[in-house]
């Protein structure tokens, strides 16, 4: 099986300080990372920085720079920040999962993941992530890196056999995920910065350099630019893919479903267009303040970005 190599320019600047200033408090141990290794494909190392400084909307430009990466954040009760928030950026590599297969792209570092289209897709995917377990320690949260992405309409179809209507007009692949094993966990409730790195068997020292360059780059952090909060925005009101006729005869078909009791809660949506010069990460910046949620998720991989603020869970698996 062949990957294709992520363009270097897409990776993480290094930092030009010398992040051993830092003195990491690096755990666990050789002996004990050595022991972990013996029973598990990948073993979680890391180490812990004080948080009073530090923002996720503001590390992540720095630990995702401008390729792919994943911020998810959280608000309890429209009111409180959840306790962690997740920032991965840099990952080992892409999976993609279409009509064709489960196949690796973009890959930068050797990870033993396992590829095998033998069986459904369902299978390959199961196969994929068991191939990298890792412990769960109790000094750690309980989601520090994996198979992190999407899943789009058109995997119905190859997860079930229920097939989306027009797939040929899909945007993306049915399915991608990244396969982070280079993190940073914000403990608000502690104000610590978790630096994690998942490393395989005889990657001890590999695992210490991670964490270390990973700590220099977030010391020398550059704070993302102010945005204002006028809300008048230069974007207008954007192109929708159906009439606003089209779009409501669809809701009052929904209505008379429920009505007549064929299902108990519909959908609708439309697509609105529109130019976004800056990318989609100013997008999450205001979409998290104006409407802070239980889930909320700005992802960017496979030349496009998605994000969302949703009181509807995420997938976890």
């Amino acid at each position: 099986m062949s990957s294709e190599k992520r363009d270097e320019r897409s990776s993480p600047k290094k930092s030009d300080e010398k992040s051993s200033s830092l003195a990491l408090a690096i755990r666990p141990d050789r002996n004990g990372f050595e022991a972990l290794a013996r029973e598990w494909a990948l073993v979680p190392m890391w180490a812990e920085l004080l948080a009073d400084v530090s923002t996720p909307v503001g590390l992540f430009p720095t630990v995702a720079d401008a390729g792919p990466g994943i911020l998810l954040e959280s608000v309890e009760r429209s009111e409180r920040w959840g306790r962690y928030s997740f920032v991965g950026g840099d990952p080992a590599a892409t999976l993609i999962l279409d009509g064709a297969g489960l196949r690796i792209q973009d890959a930068v570092r050797d990870l033993p993941l396992a590829i095998s289209n033998r069986g459904s897709a369902r299978e390959a995917l199961v196969t994929a992530a068991r191939s990298i377990r890792g412990p769960r320690l109790p000094d750690l949260p309980p989601l520090t890196g994996g198979l992190m992405g999407y899943l789009a309409y058109e995997a119905a179809g190859l997860l079930d056999g229920h097939p989306a209507p027009h797939p040929e007009e899909a945007p993306c692949p049915p399915i991608g995920l990244l396969a982070i094993d280079r993190a940073v966990v914000f403990d608000h409730w502690r104000q610590r910065l978790i630096l994690v790195a998942h490393v395989p068997a005889g990657g001890y020292d590999g695992g210490v350099e991670a964490l270390e360059e990973l700590a220099g780059r977030i010391a020398t952090a550059v704070t993302p630019s102010l945005a204002t909060m006028n809300g008048d925005g230069s974007a207008g009101a954007g192109e929708p893919n159906m009439p606003d006729d089209e779009y409501r005869q669809i809701v009052s078909s929904f209505k008379d479903h429920i009505l007549a009791g064929d299902i108990y809660q519909g959908v609708p949506s439309r697509r609105v267009s529109f130019e976004a010069q800056e990318g989609g990460f100013p997008i999450y910046r205001r979409l998290r303040v104006s409407n802070p949620a239980p889930y909320m998720f700005f992802l960017r991989m496979l030349d496009m970005e998605l994000a969302g603020s949703s009181p509807e869970p995420l997938v976890r698996v």
